[in-house]
């Protein structure tokens, strides 16, 4: 499943060129810590 999220953030990264998101945001993304 952790590949699926993984795959699931670049595709975002990709589509929206991280566009409204900061690299900590996409960092805490990638880690799984949300809170």
């Amino acid at each position: 499943k952790g590949a699926n999220r993984g795959q699931r953030i670049v595709e975002t990264l990709r589509g929206k060129a991280t566009s409204g998101m900061t690299t900590d945001e996409i960092l805490a993304l990638t880690r799984g810590d949300d809170g």
